[in-house]
């Protein structure tokens, strides 16, 4: 049993915070009939940035575990967006390359979770929003500094 339940004030409201955004993206794409979640959207994006980018740096990019990125390959896979080509260097390491039809999704996608973006910006002022993204960098910063910990 927990005791001092109020004594979480950063991790669980984020962690609230989070999870409403996710379903909010995954209503906003089903709604649509988009046969994509937003994970997969993130790694679709990240590679719009970066393609061809080895499995582990968008990894370390998204901040996804390797099982959690096998997963999400595996599917972007078998929906033919991304392609996943070993390095000729070392093979261990795996590339990872939209296709073309991943091309054309992000094309796709991105005014619609844009527009979801807008409409969430929309409740801060430019200052707020500074604010917010000064306060999201230290929260994000000190959480690698406890990790690196572990």
């Amino acid at each position: 049993m927990i005791e001092n339940i109020k004594d979480i004030q950063v991790i669980h409201p984020i962690g609230c915070l989070s999870h409403k955004i996710r379903r909010l993206m995954e209503k906003t794409l089903q709604v649509r009939h988009i046969d994509i979640s937003g994970d997969q959207f993130a790694f679709l994006k990240h590679l719009s940035f970066d393609d061809g980018m080895s499995q582990k740096e968008l990894s370390n990019k998204i901040g996804r575990d390797k099982t959690t990125m096998a997963r999400v390959i595996n599917t972007l896979e078998k929906k033919n967006l991304v392609l996943r080509v070993g390095s000729r260097e070392d093979k261990r390491i795996n590339h990872i390359y939209l296709t073309n039809l991943g091309k054309e999704k992000v094309k796709e996608l991105t005014p619609i979770i844009s527009e979801v973006d807008k409409e969430l910006k929309s409740v801060f002022t430019d200052e707020e929003y500074n604010k917010f993204i000064e306060f999201k960098n230290r929260l994000k910063d000190k959480a690698i500094e406890l990790e690196s910990r572990l």
